[in-house]
């Protein structure tokens, strides 16, 4: 039990009761929910096709840590049915609406656990790993990198089979949010802050021995895939209006960040990377 546990746990358990079964649970934007699961499942769809090249059919193992109300893995076990999901859970109350949303998928499976603790998972190793917005919960640095080793441990070692595991983190950082301050701040308005229940990570986070950074063709798979999104509802839109709120699902926003398609600068502090694990 850490220090910081309670103040987690109180926040997932009003998102649960606030949210349900919706996909804003966790995730109040719904463009970033959007373009966040539109990345996943080509990331899987992309491993899955490197499998097929090297002539592996076998069934793969794809997890989802911290998997909330089961959004994420309830479209992707669609996408691809023919292989096997396992989902971790942490909140009592986001377990429990995981569980009866996924209680008719045959071939997902959830569990409670806590990615901070050694071999939170001793069983089948993973192909696929999702980390969507879950080590930013982890409110110790220390932890925070405890938990990334405990990642990298249940992903399938590469020298068994000679295919890669591989994994996608979607995670926020304090550099970009310093961006999108200062452009904030040309305009006089107030600095965004990390919500009290995130810790954002440091720029050199994941470089790790064992991840080896997997490159795409298209820009919504760029690391700063949401920094068009973030200066319009953050930077722009506050701008045109007297109360200077910011936007998450107006009309204006979805239209400049869906007509800017390349992806510009460095003022999303959510950022996507994508990796596959070294030997």
């Amino acid at each position: 039990m850490k220090d910081y546990d309670q103040i987690i746990s109180e926040h997932y358990r009003e998102e649960a009761i606030a949210h349900g079964f919706e996909s804003t649970s966790t995730m109040a934007d719904r463009l970033i929910r959007q373009k966040e699961t539109q990345a996943i499942k080509y990331f899987i769809e992309a491993y899955l096709k490197k499998r097929k090249d090297c002539n592996e059919f076998f069934q793969a193992t794809i997890a989802e840590v911290g998997c909330g109300n089961g959004y994420t893995l309830e479209v992707i076990a669609k996408a691809f049915p023919d292989h096997r999901y396992l989902g971790f859970g942490h909140t009592e109350e986001l377990y429990e609406l995981a569980s009866s949303r996924l209680q008719s998928f045959p071939n997902v499976k959830l569990t409670r656990a806590d990615i901070r603790v050694p071999k939170f998972w001793d069983e089948t190793s993973v192909d696929v790993l999702i980390c969507q917005r879950v080590l930013i919960n982890i409110l110790n640095q220390a932890d925070q990198r405890f938990a990334l080793l405990n990642l990298l441990s249940i992903l399938r070692d590469p020298t068994i089979t000679g295919l890669c595991s591989a994994a996608i983190f979607i995670e926020s950082f304090s550099s970009p949010l310093e961006n999108l301050n200062r452009a904030r701040q040309e305009h006089d308005l107030p600095p965004v802050e990390p919500q009290y229940h995130n810790l954002y990570l440091p720029d050199d986070f994941f470089v790790h021995p064992q991840l080896k950074r997997w490159s795409f063709p298209v820009s919504f798979m760029d690391d700063n895939f949401l920094s068009v999104h973030y200066f319009v509802a953050r930077a722009i839109y506050p701008l045109l209006r007297n109360d200077r709120a910011i936007s998450r699902n107006s009309e204006l926003v979805t239209f400049f960040t869906s007509a800017i398609e390349k992806s510009v600068g460095d003022y999303s502090p959510l950022k996507l990377y994508c990796f596959e694990k070294c030997a």
